[in-house]
C-alpha cells in the first residue's frame, strides 16, 4: 500500500488533484495511480471561510479520520467550482501548497465513490470505525458537517499504532534491511536500537502523553499539531518565496527572547465577530505585558512583531511615533467604552508641517512583513487575483508570530487558534516560548469580547 507515501511533486499545471482520465491524461508527472488496494477519503475544503476555520474545523477532522482508517486523503477538485483560496492557473490547494499524496483517482474511481453521512460520522466518532456498509468501500466521499470539536473514539491509539509501526521499521531496519547510519548534517550517528535518538522508556513517556484522559484542549491541538503542518507544507516554489519574506523582516541583530509577537485579526472581523481596538491600545498592552514579562524573565524587551490583515495596523506603527498635533489622539477611553472597529486609527496626516513625537518614549521597533497585501478581510470570495499573494502573507504571519518568544493572541479568531496549536508544538524560535490570550490578560480592559 501507498497510503504513507508522501509527494515531493511541484507541478501547477494539473487540472486537478484527481485524474480525469482512466489513461491519466493531463495529470502531473508526479502524480500516479497507486496500488489498486489501496482506500481513500474525499473531502471538499470550504470556499467561504477564511484559512483558520477551514484547516482547524473542516481539513483537521479528514486528515484525522484517514489516519485512523488506514485511508489516503485527497482535497476533491473535480466537478467543483474553483478555490476561492487560489488564484494560479489550477485554481486549488496545490497552487501554494505541497500535495497530500501522490496517489490520483480516475473520474471512474469518483463515479463508484461512495458518501459518507451524517448519521455515518456519529457512529464513527462515537465506535472508532465507519459503519460495516463503508469500511469495505474504496473510495469514501466525506459529505457530512464537520465537527473537530468532537474527538472520535480511537484516534490517539491510531497514533500510537503509526508511532511504533516507524519507530519499529527504523530500529529494524528498512525493507532493503538498509539503516541511515546518522542524522541530518552527518553530525551523530543515530544507534540502530534507537530511532530519532529515542530510547523505548522516552517514546514510552510519548504514549502517556498522547494517552492522557484528563488533557485540555490545547493538548489535543499539540498532539494534532504534526497533521495541520503536513497539510500546510508549501510546495517548493512558495517556500522560497516565504522564506525570503521572513529572511528580509529580521534584522541582524534581531533576538527573539526579546520580543512581543502581536497579531492583529480586525477589518471586517470587526464588523461581525468580535469588539475591536485602536491602535494605541493595543500598544499600551504590549508595554504592558513588556513590564510583565521583564519581571518575569528579566530580559528587557525591545521588539514587537506585528502582523495584521489591516492596513490601518499595520501603517499606524508610523503614526504611531511621529504625527501632527491636531491627528495625535487615543483610540478610546479604556474605561470608558471600546470602539466597535479601529477606524478611530489615522493612517495619515493631513499636517505634516510640525510633526511631533506621540509616544517617544515607546520602547519597540517594529517587525512587519512589507510585502503583505493587506487586505483587510478574511473573505476569499473577494481575493480574486490576489488570492495567492494573501495565502503566501497568511502563511507568513504564521511563521511570524513564531519569532517572538512572547505572543499574544485573539481567541475570537480561528487563525490565532491554529498559530496557538504550531506555538505549543514547539515551532517557535525561541527555546521557552510564552503566549496569553487577550481575553486573559492580567488587565481586564484588555478583555476583547468576541460576539456570538
Amino acid at each position: 500500500s501507498t497510503s504513507t507515501s508522501t509527494s515531493t511533486s511541484t507541478s501547477t499545471s494539473t487540472s486537478s488533484t484527481i485524474a480525469t482520465r482512466n489513461s491519466h491524461w493531463n495529470v502531473g508527472k508526479f502524480d500516479f495511480e497507486c496500488d489498486p488496494d489501496t482506500k481513500y477519503l474525499i473531502k471538499t475544503l470550504g470556499h467561504q471561510n477564511g484559512l483558520g476555520q477551514v484547516v482547524r474545523a473542516i481539513a483537521a477532522e479528514a486528515f484525522f479520520i484517514s489516519i485512523q482508517t488506514d485511508r489516503v486523503l485527497l482535497w476533491a477538485n473535480v466537478d467543483q467550482r474553483p478555490s476561492n483560496f487560489f488564484s494560479c492557473d489550477r485554481k486549488d490547494w496545490q497552487c501554494l501548497f505541497m500535495p497530500m499524496t501522490p496517489c490520483v483517482l480516475t473520474e471512474e474511481d469518483m463515479k463508484n465513490a461512495t458518501a459518507v453521512e451524517q448519521a455515518d460520522m456519529v457512529e464513527f466518532q462515537r465506535e472508532g470505525k465507519f459503519p460495516s456498509h463503508l469500511e469495505d468501500k474504496r473510495v469514501l466521499i466525506l459529505n457530512s458537517r464537520p465537527n473537530h470539536t468532537v474527538e472520535p473514539k480511537g484516534v490517539r491509539e491510531a497514533f500510537i499504532r503509526h508511532i511504533r509501526a516507524l519507530f519499529d521499521k527504523n530500529r529494524n531496519g528498512d525493507e532493503d534491511g538498509q539503516v541511515d547510519g546518522q542524522v541530518e548534517g552527518g553530525n551523530a550517528a543515530i544507534s540502530m536500537s534507537q530511532p530519532w535518538n529515542l530510547d523505548p522508556d522516552t517514546l514510552e513517556q510519548v504514549y502517556n502523553f498522547i494517552m492522557n484522559p484528563n488533557g485540555v484542549e490545547w493538548q489535543q491541538w499539540f498532539i494534532w499539531a504534526p497533521g495541520l503542518m503536513y497539510m500546510l507544507r508549501p510546495n517548493f516554489r512558495h517556500r522560497t518565496e516565504l522564506d525570503q519574506i521572513i529572511k528580509q523582516a529580521i534584522p541582524d541583530d534581531y533576538d527573539p527572547n526579546k520580543s512581543i509577537g502581536l497579531a492583529i485579526r480586525a477589518g471586517d472581523k470587526c464588523q461581525r465577530e468580535q469588539k475591536c481596538y485602536g491602535f494605541d491600545t493595543y500598544m499600551r498592552m504590549v508595554e504592558e505585558m513588556g513590564v510583565q514579562r521583564k519581571n518575569q524573565t528579566s530580559r528587557v524587551y525591545d521588539t514587537v512583531v506585528l502582523t495584521s490583515d489591516s492596513r490601518e495596523m499595520v501603517e499606524a506603527r508610523f503614526n504611531y511615533t511621529f504625527t501632527s498635533k491636531e491627528n495625535s489622539h487615543d483610540d478610546h477611553d479604556l474605561n470608558g467604552s471600546d470602539s466597535d472597529s479601529d477606524s478611530s486609527v489615522a493612517t495619515s496626516t493631513t499636517n505634516t508641517s510640525s510633526p511631533q513625537p506621540t509616544h517617544p518614549d515607546f520602547p519597540f521597533r517594529f517587525l512587519v512583513n512589507e510585502q503583505d497585501p493587506l487586505q483587510g478581510h478574511g473573505k476569499p470570495q473577494d481575493y480574486k487575483d490576489q488570492a495567492d499573494a494573501i495565502m503566501i502573507s497568511s502563511v507568513a504571519a504564521m511563521r511570524m508570530q513564531m519569532l517572538a518568544q512572547t505572543t499574544i493572541l485573539n481567541t475570537c479568531s480561528n487563525f490565532h487558534r491554529l498559530a496557538e496549536t504550531f506555538y505549543l508544538a514547539g515551532c517557535g524560535m525561541a527555546k521557552n516560548p510564552y503566549f496569553e490570550w487577550l481575553q486573559e490578560n492580567n488587565n481586564p480592559a484588555f478583555h476583547m469580547r468576541c460576539k456570538a
